[in-house]
């Protein structure tokens, strides 16, 4: 896990720069890379489906239109990362490492819990000043089309405050480097990702259900086009990311996970 703390910028750059030119990239791919990260698809074995992919379409005779998707890159990892399986059945355990240099500076820990609890703290604040019909504004002023209303701003604003107040005792829990040990990153990031399970729960349990089905919808219409060349357990992680990521941009919440500290 320690090497792949900059996973998502890795896979954005090196997609960019097979591309030619910059775009940005939609929520179905960072749904996509979030699922190769679960998956513990090394980052060679994504470059490697992604060179591949690029070489099928330029042997295309018809080019219609530019790669602008990760998802067409889809079918060339799962092959390569079925082939680096296999190529490893049988190896023994790779050389040890020297020991690695830290991870995270500690400004950049703290820059990271501080960033991630003002905006929770944010969200609440806009609720507590919120009727129990009010309608959510968003940090930058501009009000959030979330299909209308939180149930009970009240007691979601008290959901996240508890999680910012979790986020302050996480960042408490795991000192500064020092003689005695390192930070256990992989546990913090366990525990950021329940915490983000949590913030999310709050949040569904606060929406109208018709903005849950609005947002069942738009994520089938992303992932139609891709859906003959996907395992089920795949479609629904996916579906799952996308549904999550979506509900987070719109009510401007950071993701809990030191992924996305980069």
């Amino acid at each position: 896990m320690q090497n792949y703390f900059n996973y998502f910028t890795e896979v954005e750059e090196y997609f960019q720069q097979k591309r030619g030119t910059w775009m940005l990239l939609s929520t179905l791919d960072w749904a996509l890379i979030d699922t190769w990260r679960e998956a513990d698809i090394p980052l060679a074995v994504v470059f490697r489906g992604i060179d591949g992919a690029f070489e099928k379409w330029e042997k295309r005779r018809v080019k219609t239109r530019r790669i602008n998707s990760l998802a067409y890159c889809l079918q060339e990892v799962m092959g390569a990362f079925e082939e680096h399986k296999e190529a490893s059945v049988g190896k023994g355990p790779s050389t040890p490492r020297a020991t690695p240099e830290p991870i995270f500076t500690l400004l950049e820990l703290n820059s990271f819990f501080e960033k991630a609890g003002n905006a929770i703290k944010a969200a609440a604040d806009k609720l507590r000043g919120l009727p129990s019909s009010g309608q959510l504004v968003s940090s930058v002023g501009v009000d959030v089309d979330i299909g209308g209303q939180a149930e009970n701003p009240q007691e979601l604003a008290g959901d996240f405050e508890r999680i910012v107040t979790a986020l302050e005792n996480l960042k408490r829990e795991f000192p500064p480097p020092s003689d005695s040990g390192e930070i256990d990153f992989e546990q913090m990031e366990r525990r950021l990702g329940a915490l983000e399970e949590k913030l999310l729960s709050a949040v569904k349990n606060s929406i109208p259900d018709r903005m849950l089905a609005d947002l069942d919808a738009e994520a089938d219409r992303a992932l139609a086009p891709y859906r003959q060349n996907m395992r089920a357990e795949m479609i629904a992680t996916l579906r799952k990311q996308f549904i999550h990521k979506r509900l987070l941009e719109q009510w401007s919440l950071p993701r809990l996970s030191l992924f996305h500290l980069q």
